[in-house]
């Protein structure tokens, strides 16, 4: 019997597909399930629609906080990765200035 409902395909970037694809792991629901929910919960936030099915709120809690366990977790990366490159940056000043001093003292000494 053929349904008033369109199918929507679209190809999601590489990274886009494997957030996707845990979620669906760990939820055990099916990509285009996923997908679903996670596009009418992007249409509430906006305000373009009035309400959310209430059988997908538990569904959209759990995405919603795997979500944040992934930005988290990038986020801590990327804080790592900063401090990593400011005490490169410190290393390199100390080189640079033990550099000069010894530079300088070899030029006092002649």
């Amino acid at each position: 019997m053929p349904t008033k409902k369109r199918r929507i395909g679209f190809i999601p970037r590489f990274d886009v597909l494997k957030v996707i694809n845990k979620i669906s792991e760990e939820e055990k629901l099916s990509n285009s399930k996923v997908v679903n929910i996670l596009i009418e919960e992007a249409l509430y936030a906006r305000g373009l629609i009035e309400k959310i099915e209430k059988r997908y709120i538990p569904a959209i809690i759990k995405i919603l906080s795997i979500i944040l366990i992934i930005w988290k977790t990038y986020f801590i990366k990327m804080i790592l990765n900063l401090t990593m490159i400011k005490k490169s940056l410190r290393n390199i000043k100390m080189i640079k200035k033990y550099i000069k001093d010894l530079f300088s003292f070899c030029i006092l000494k002649k």
